[in-house]
Order: structure tokens, then sequence, then C-alpha cells
């Protein structure tokens, strides 16, 4: 107890320092604005160059609007010297070229830098990290080093002294392109497919769906590109000629020109130059802060109630941007359609962990009790040992803790659990959870049966969901049919990922119908998949091979004597499955090299196999659901291939599948 005190009494101070220094930053940069407004409203000149380099300068003697409008009071306000900077100057002419000039330029940048980064991000081509490599570079060159080079051709088009010289050499930005394209590499290639397959283009694609997600970057690039174009100085002084032309910038040069400097004026002039900035920036900080902040979320699951879809989720915060902050909260998201989400006002409903000792607290499993109570379960770590918790909740918004249901040993099964289920299954309980920090990289998904009563969790058998380590993260739902069906995602992070050029990785997994039986778990697919079942190839050699398969097939192998071997290969890649007694071996050749080998042992003699391949998964059901193990494969092209060896008597049939699937 008195350590989790002291713990807290550490952030809180960690809090007060963190803010402190926050404050003082804040303060620093301040300083120069607050000296501008200071000064701007000042009427005395002389009164501004004595206190000028003092603390003095930021409050003003008197208050006046002078310096903006003019001596108002004066015998004859028209005279010059009565007036202030915008009667004494055209400054309206002058705001109207900078807001047009920077408008056209803004916009027309967002589309053209964001279109062009589309294309880079979602097309494969030849030489594309050429052009990426070449976009980046770009961004090194001064622009003084070419401003002499766009003059002469500005001149050359006859464009000096007009609005296009100084709009269209700089729709285009190097920057602003590789910002758009670091966004669009990560947009989900499910959505795109399903664009597609709904009968969009690409344009559509990206006008109708690309642009509406990328809020946050855009309100990025809009206002740094505003920024940069707002106080652009250098080319207009090169381009304009008059003052038709002419931006705020390079009209405030007039103030320098003369002798004595009115600081007074000067001051005047940048505070209404800094209007339109802080406008822009209010308006859009919100989607600019969502862009630069390190924060997300974590996985989480879906209910529905009172005809609403409600999402409960883990919002992350990177510790290493904000220290005094709990690193995972739990939220709710509710939707009436499916597809257009708003958060709790709320939010967090869940805003701490247990204990401060819990370094790890994410991925809400949520269900409603027969208690008509609603229930989740989290993955969760503390003390370096990994747990599942327990919460319990009225109405989705007020949860309280109930109990640990778990805690597994951290030399076996690592810090933190994720990623956690629990349900009910003939009469028994069952609680699934995934172990993803074990040594070598090893990712791993568990079940324990048992029984629940009296808010505790009693264990009674263990086992594995899979035998290999490329499923994770494996949850259930009830059908209508009331069965327990399991899908995991099949993805390993330690293995090269062949598909990151194309912007996705992972699949998931068969859907399984869960059943109980002797104490252990079993997995079948669903009955479902027979539906897309098409031509079967009986064989009946002990040696077979089989030509042209499909890419999409099912392999069943039944009645094994002692061991036997399956191969499905191309010219250059091949996966080799090797069965003896209890034992699997699988090897996976890409390019004529062993890219991954590994070997699994199952409880009782492997008699029965059971295939699904498509074009890069491959997940193996033994002894009708005994024990399952899921791959990816990553072949140049697809297998062509089926190479069956030392089947013996057993039974055998091979069934392409329907790529609709």
């Amino acid at each position: 107890m008195s350590e989790g005190r002291s713990l807290k009494r550490v952030k809180l101070l960690d809090k007060v320092a963190g803010y402190t220094v926050l404050i003082l930053m804040a303060l620093f940069f301040l300083f120069p604005l607050v000296y501008m407004i200071s000064t701007s409203l000042n009427p005395d000149e002389r009164d501004i160059v004595r206190k000028m380099g003092s603390i003095e300068a930021f409050v003003p003697t008197t208050v006046s609007l002078k310096n903006y409008i003019g001596d108002q009071s004066a015998d004859d306000p028209t005279l010059t010297e009565n007036k202030g900077v915008i009667g004494r100057m055209n400054f309206g002419r002058f705001m109207f070229n900078s807001i047009f000039v920077v408008s056209c330029t803004v916009v027309a940048g967002l589309f053209i830098n964001s279109m062009l980064a589309f294309g880079l991000a979602r097309f494969s081509f030849k030489g594309r990290a050429v052009l990426v490599s070449l976009i980046v570079a770009l961004m090194i060159i001064p622009f003084e080093a070419i401003a002499i080079p766009l003059l002469w051709l500005s001149n050359s088009f006859g464009w000096l002294d007009s609005y296009q010289v100084q709009i269209i050499p700089f729709i285009a930005n190097p920057l602003y392109i590789f910002l758009f394209y670091q966004f669009f590499i990560q947009f989900p290639k499910s959505l795109e497919e399903a664009a597609l397959i709904d009968g969009a283009d690409w344009f559509k694609i990206y006008w109708k769906l690309a642009l509406p997600l990328s809020k946050p970057i855009l309100s990025s690039v809009a206002i740094l590109h505003f920024l940069m174009q707002w106080g652009s100085f250098l080319w207009p002084l090169m381009v304009t000629r008059g003052e038709e032309y002419r931006p705020l910038p390079v009209a405030m040069q007039q103030f320098f020109g003369q002798y004595p400097r009115d600081w007074g004026d000067i001051m005047a002039f940048a505070s209404m130059m800094t209007v339109p900035v802080l406008i822009l920036f209010i308006i859009l900080q919100g989607q600019f802060v969502n862009s630069v902040k390190n924060s997300g979320i974590f996985s989480g699951s879906a209910i529905e109630r009172e005809g609403k879809l409600y999402l409960m989720y883990t919002q992350f915060f990177d510790p290493k941007c904000y220290e005094n902050h709990e690193k995972e909260q739990q939220c709710i998201a509710y939707s009436e359609n499916g597809i257009n989400f708003e958060k709790f006002p709320d939010n967090p409903v869940i805003s701490h962990p247990p204990t401060a000792l819990f370094h790890d607290f994410r991925d809400p499993k949520v269900w409603r009790g027969t208690d008509s109570n609603y229930y989740c379960v989290l993955g969760s770590g503390e003390n370096n040992v990994g747990k599942v918790v327990l919460y319990a909740s009225p109405d989705l918004k007020n949860w309280q803790f109930e109990t640990i249901l778990i805690e597994m040993d951290p030399e076996e099964f690592g810090p933190t659990l994720e990623c956690p289920d629990f349900f009910k299954l003939n009469d028994r309980w069952v609680l699934l959870f995934s172990a993803g920090f074990l040594t070598e990289g090893a990712r791993k998904s568990y079940y324990i049966l048992g029984d629940f009563r009296e808010n505790k969790f009693y264990p009674s058998d263990f086992g594995e969901i899979d035998l290999g380590n490329d499923i994770y993260a494996v949850q259930t739902f009830r059908d209508k049919l009331d069965r327990r069906i399991l899908i995991g995602w099949i993805h390993t992070p330690e293995r090269y990922n062949y598909t990151a050029d194309e912007g996705w990785a992972g699949i998931m997994s068969i859907p399984k119908t869960l059943h109980i039986q002797n104490g252990m778990l079993i997995q079948t697919p669903v009955k479902e998949i027979e539906r897309f079942m098409q031509a079967t190839v009986q064989i009946m050699d002990e040696n077979t091979a089989i030509s042209h398969l499909d890419n999409h097939f099912e392999l069943e192998i039944s009645g094994i004597k002692n061991s036997c071997r399956i191969i499905l290969k191309n010219a250059d890649d091949r996966v080799e499955i090797a069965i003896s007694k209890k034992d699997l071996e699988i090897t996976e050749i890409r390019a004529r090299k062993v890219e991954y080998r590994d070997f699994y042992q199952v409880d009782s003699s492997i008699v029965k196999v059971q295939l699904f391949v498509d074009h890069s998964s491959l997940e193996i059901f033994i002894n009708s659901g005994e024990a399952v193990c899921s791959w990816r494969i990553y072949p140049q092209n697809v297998y062509s291939e089926l190479i069956l060896k030392n089947l013996n008597k057993a039974e055998r049939k091979i069934c392409s599948i329907s790529k609709q699937i």
C-alpha cells in the first residue's frame, strides 16, 4: 500500500514539474506577441523608444488605437502624421493580395500534393522507391539556390508583376508530398479493395474515401503551407514592382526605409498581419494537434444495445510524449449506422487500472451477462506479471473493478497478457488470451478451461490455440445458430513482411467452431465453407503429383499410417509438410532458399489432417480439430503443383474452393 502511495506521490511531483516547464515555455513563446501588441497600443513613440529593451515595454503607459486608425482627436486627422497604418498606406490592397495569393496556393497545393502522394503510396510501379528518394532529396535544396533560374523562367513567360508568378511556383512542394505520402502509405488496403469492388475508380477512391479520412494531415499541411506563403518576402520582392500585386511582408518594408522609424506603426502593421494566422490556427488547431500527437488506439470489441452499436477500445498515449498521463485508458464510441461513430463525452469510461503498479492495461472484450449487467475483460501486466482483469457495469458508462481472473508465470508467458476473451461453453468457462512478449520473438495464444463462481475463476485444463507463432489476438462471438465462432489474426511481425509495399500486413483466419471434448478445446472449420467447395478429386496412388492447382483448395488426408509428406511448389518456391507419428515439421522455401522452418508436436498420433491453402496462408487441422497450425506463406507466384508422398493406404481427397470465399 505504501509503495502505491509513493508511486502516486512521484507521479504528482512529475506532473507538477512537467506543467511548470510547459508554462515557462509558453511564456517564452508568448513574450514576442505580448511585446508586439503592447507596443502597437502605445501612442507615444518616445515612450516606446525609452522603454525598448526593458520589462516596462510590456506595459504601455497609455492604451490607444492611434497607430492603427490614426489620431482622431487631432485638429486635422487627414494629415499624414495624424494617420494610422490603415490610413497612411493602401493596407486593404496589401491584405487582399496576401489572402488571395496564399489561399490559391494552399487550396491548389492541398489538391496537387495530396493527389501526387496518393498515387505514389497506392500504386506499385518500377522506380517508385527512387522517386520517393528524389522527393526527399529535393526537400534539402534551399529556395535561394533556385531563385535566379526561377526568376529568369518567370520573366520569359511574361509573368512578372502578377498573381500567377506568386502562386504557381509554390503549389507543389516536396515536403508536403512526403507528409501526404507517409499518411497514405498506411491507408487500409481493405477499404481500397471494397471501393474497387463497389465499382469506384481511383479518383473516386481518392476524392470520396482517402481525402475525408485525411483531415488531420490536410489541416497540418494547410497550416504549414499557409505560414510559409504568408511570410514570404524574398520572392514577392523580386517579382513585383508596384502596390497592385505586392503582399503584406513586402509592404511592411516601407517602414524600414524611413527615418526615424515609427515602431508603433511597425508593431501595429505586424499585429494585423498576425490576425489571419491566429484565426486559421484556431479553426484548425484540433485537427493539427491530432496529426502531431503520438497517441492512438489498441484493439477492443463491440456490442449492440438498444439499436446502437457500441465500441469499447483502448486509448493509448505514448509515454515518451505524455510522461504524466495514464498510458492506456478504456473508451466508448457509439453509432446508429455502424459507419459513423461518436465518442462518449465522458471518456475515458475506465481512466486507470486497478492499482498504480499496472504497466499495461488494454484490449477490452465486452459482453452482456445473464443478469443484464455488462462485463469486460482486459489484458494487463502488473509488476511484470501478466494478468487478465474483470470489470462490470450497469450501463457501459460506469465501470467497477471486480477481480483478477488469472495471472501467469512471467518466465513462461511474459510480463503482459493481451486480447483476452471470456465466455461459457458446454457448461464450462473458457478464458482466452495472447502472450506477445515471449523470448526470441515468439507469440502465442492460449486457452484455459475452468469454473467461474462467486466472482472467482477456477482453472482446470490448459492448452494452445494454435501450434504455430503466426496466429494471434484470437476473439470469439456467438452466432445466430448459438455456435461459438473463433477468428484470429495470422501474422508474425518478426518475419519479413513481403506485403508491406502494398500497404497491408496479416490476414484473418478461417472462422472456426469451438467445442469442448475430453478437457480440450476443439476447433473445426465452420460448415459454411462447404458451400464454396467445387470439384473434388479422389487421390488413390501412394505417391501423387497434381499440376494446375487452383489458388484456393482444401486437402484432407485420413487414416495416416506412421508418416507422410505433403509438398506445395512452383518453379522457385515450395512448402513441405512432414508428418511422422506425433511430429509435424513445416519448411518454407522461397527463391530456392529456406525461409522458415519449425517443428511441432501434438499429444496423440496424427491420423488425419485437413489443409486449407490460399494465396498467402496455410491452415492445418489435425485429428478433427484437436490441434491447429496456421502459417503465413509468401510464394513469389502461386503454387502450381501438389505432391503427396508415402500415403500408404490413407484416404485422401482434394477440393478446390471458390475465390468468393
